[in-house]
Order: C-alpha cells, then structure tokens, then sequence
C-alpha cells in the first residue's frame, strides 16, 4: 500500500483556498441575495462545521490513543483504516462549508467567523491525518497477506485437515480410514495451534485473513469436537457389533455345505472380512487396550482358511464369481487398461472377462502427520516436509482367467485400481487413469469357477 498523502494536500489546497479576506470573485458577489438565502447559508455553514467539529474530536481522540500506543502493531486495525474514510467525508463536509460560506455577504463579521473556524478545523483534521496516514501505511504493510508467503498454504492444510473431521458417520461406513483420521487427532491440534500463534497478528487485528484463519479454527474445533464425541460413543458399543459380524461370517461358513450356500459365500466374503478388518482397525485405534473381541477375530481367520482350503480342487458354481456393477462413462478405458496390464502380467494366460464389482469410484482424501526425520526439515517448506495430502479414488476390479487345465473354468484374480487427483494425472496417457494394485483378500486366486455362459 502506497502512502496516502493526498488528502493531506487536499486539505493544505483548501487551507490555502480558504477565504481570510476579501477576493476579487468574492467582492464581485450579486448585492441581489435575499435575506432568507442569507440566513439560509449562515444555517448551512454553521451546521457543517458542527457535525465537522464533532468527527474530528473523534478522530483526535483516537490519535491521542494510537499515539500512546507503545506497540502500533496494537492499534486497532480496522479502526485506523477507517479513519482514511472519515478524513475524507470531513474534508468534504468542510468544503461544503466553505461552500455555504460563500453566499454570506462578503462584509459580514459571521461570514469572517466561519471562515476562522474553518481554517482552525481544516488545520486540525491536517494534522490529525499527518498521524495517521503513516501509521495506515506501516500497519497495512505488516498486515499485507503478501508478507505471508506461506500463507495460502497454510489455510489450505487447515482447510483439509478440518474436514477430515466433518463427517462422524465415516466411523461406520468407512472404520479403516476413520482409523487413519483418529490417530490424527492430537497433530492435527497442535498444527491448527502452530499456524493460529504464526499469524496472531492477523487474527488479532481481524483482517480479512485474519478472520477466515479463526473461522477456520472455530471449524475445526466443532468438527473435531463432533467426531471424538461419535469415537467415544461407539467404543463401547463396536467391540460387541464386531463379534457379532464375526458370529454371522462364521455361521455362514459353517453351514455352506449347499452348492448355493457355498456360491453365496464365496461372492460375499470378500466385503465381509473387508468390512471385519476395518472395524478392527478402527477398535485397535481407538481403544489399543480391549482385546475383548481379538479371540473371535482370530477364530475367524482360521475358519476363513479352512472353508477356502476345503474348496481347492472344487469347481464352484458360477454364481459365487464377483458381481459387475459398473457402467459408468469411463469403464471402457478402465478394461482396456485391466487388459493391458493382464497382459504384462500374465501373457501366458488368456483373459476371459473384466468384472467390476464396485458401482462407483470410492474417493478418500487425508492429511497425514509425518514426524521429521534424519532428513533435515526444508527451510523453503517446512510444514510441507512434516504434513502430507493423501487423496486418491479407488475402484475394484476382478479379472476373469481361463483356466489353462480346465477350458469350462475361470480363476479370479482381484485388484484395485487406485486414481490421483486430476491435477496430479497426465490427461493424454491412459495410464494416468491409475495404478493396478493387487488385493490382498480373503480367498486367494487358486479357487475354479464354472465358466459363465456368457464367457464361454
């Protein structure tokens, strides 16, 4: 912000244009003005510079108050700013005067007081600006977000970091990365802690930044709040739903011995101990010392490999294979680029079939604390080194190989294909549309199936 200095000499013009005595346009003045226009602009004149007088003890009230400041960084803010505005309506309120001073008779002992008085007050407003324009100037120069370089960066972490909280149902519909959330809990405190002390000044004084930071904090503080409430609430509830769910995969085990059952299984156990696993990342992160759930958690993994141990050698039917849900625009890219890599992968086997059991693309988005390593903190970033954005979008896939021993069989094999953000992918390759991931599940890739009909 450049200086303002051109009120003041504004101001200077019309001390020096101010009438102290007779002019030549003045005396030229028409002898033809009638009393009532006389009394009129005495009324005027005298009304102006009134309320005029009235401002600028105002404002030399808060001069004699900035003045005293000892640390002007200190001095409100938005009332010194504003006082720009008010020595410009004074001075206008004074031109008007003067103004209005001009319809007096030019011999008149009134119209010679007025014109004392508006000199005196014109003088006043003069100094009283002579204080505080540079004052405006050094205070906007140290509030000027430009001097905070890091500071969109900044707000736009906290941003993220904050609505990584906002929506406590996560704790149910997605347990594995509400985990991931809630262990960031205590740094995500201490971040919103550091960045508000780094820049006090700005909240203090309630600029504009200043005031979008707080509202950021207070954002934070209600969602936080929210979503420790909704982890509280559920810790003691979720180990008993976690040994439920285990009960009912078991006993769905257990009692597959139908080719039904068994087909009904196989296609639901892959989302089930999925969802299990979640839930008891979710249990481990909230409550590290309940293991009251842990013996069942393993009873199932061992009833898992026994049921899929039993089924190796088996042709099971095909209505155990995966579902294919996806239809969206973009799923001929997302076969091609499953066809592709089945054929990097495994060029010796032939694809049969791309299933997508997903309906739509699962996007997770976190801000994760990364404590400091042997690596020296970057001087240029160094939250940036401490804080990272993990945001990706995931999608299932399952491909469906011909058995090389078996040509009415198919093995599965199941990934995941995971997609950064737009920004991050080079639109013009096709290998942008994200990487293939191996799932790690429940069943392995050595299970047959019939081969569907509509495959053979």
């Amino acid at each position: 912000m450049r200086p303002n200095i051109s009120i003041g000499i504004w101001l200077v013009l019309l001390l020096i244009a101010a009438p102290n005595s007779l002019s030549t346009s003045v005396a030229q003045q028409s002898s033809s003005s009638s009393e009532s226009d006389e009394r009129e602009a005495k009324q005027n004149a005298s009304d102006y510079l009134m309320k005029t007088e009235a401002r600028i003890v105002r404002l030399e009230k808060f001069v004699t108050i900035a003045k005293s400041t000892a640390d002007k960084i200190k001095i409100p803010f938005g009332k010194l700013m504003s006082t720009e505005r008010d020595v410009k309506q004074i001075a206008q309120k004074l031109k008007l005067a003067r103004a209005a001073s001009e319809d007096i008779k030019v011999d008149s002992r009134y119209r010679a007081a007025i014109n004392r008085r508006y000199n005196q007050l014109a003088k006043r407003l003069i100094d009283a600006d002579e204080i505080l324009w540079p004052l405006r100037y050094h205070l906007s120069s140290l509030l000027d977000p430009r001097a905070f370089p890091e500071l969109k960066n900044d707000a736009q972490r906290l941003q993220g970091i904050a609505n990584m909280f906002a929506d406590p149902n996560m704790l149910e519909s997605q347990p594995a990365l509400a985990a991931e959330i809630f262990e960031q809990s205590k740094p995500a405190v201490s971040e919103f802690e550091r960045v508000t002390k780094k820049y006090d000044r700005l909240i203090e004084q309630q600029t504009t930044a200043g005031r979008q930071l707080d509202g950021l904090r207070r954002y934070f503080e209600s969602k936080h709040k929210s979503f420790l409430a909704a982890a509280e609430s559920i810790k003691s509830t979720a180990p008993l739903q976690l040994k439920q769910e285990i009960g009912r995969v078991i006993h769905s085990l257990d009692s597959a011995t139908s080719q039904p059952a068994i087909a009904a299984a196989v296609k639901s156990l892959p989302a089930q101990i999925a969802s299990i696993d979640g839930r008891a990342k979710l249990l481990s992160a909230l409550s590290a010392k309940d293991t009251s759930w842990q013996t069942d958690y393993k009873t199932l993994n061992a009833k898992r490999l026994k049921f899929v141990t039993g089924l190796q050698g088996r042709l099971l039917p095909s209505e155990g294979l995966p579902e294919d849900n996806y239809q969206a625009q973009d799923r001929p890219k997302i076969v091609a680029l499953m066809k592709s890599f089945s054929m990097a992968q495994t060029p010796d086997l032939k694809l049969v079939s791309v299933r997508i059991p997903d309906s739509k693309w699962q996007r997770q988005t976190s801000w994760k604390f990364v404590p400091p390593s042997n690596q020296p903190v970057s001087e240029t970033d160094p939250v940036d080194a401490r804080w990272r954005r993990e945001e990706v979008s995931v999608l299932r896939v399952c491909l469906l190989i011909a058995d090389p021993a078996n040509r009415d069989a198919v093995l599965v094999k199941r990934y995941r294909i995971e997609k950064l953000p737009q920004e991050q992918r080079q639109q013009t390759d096709d290998s942008s549309l994200g990487e293939v991931v191996e799932i790690s599940n429940s069943l392995g890739s050595d299970l047959r199936f019939s081969r569907p009909p509509a495959d053979r």
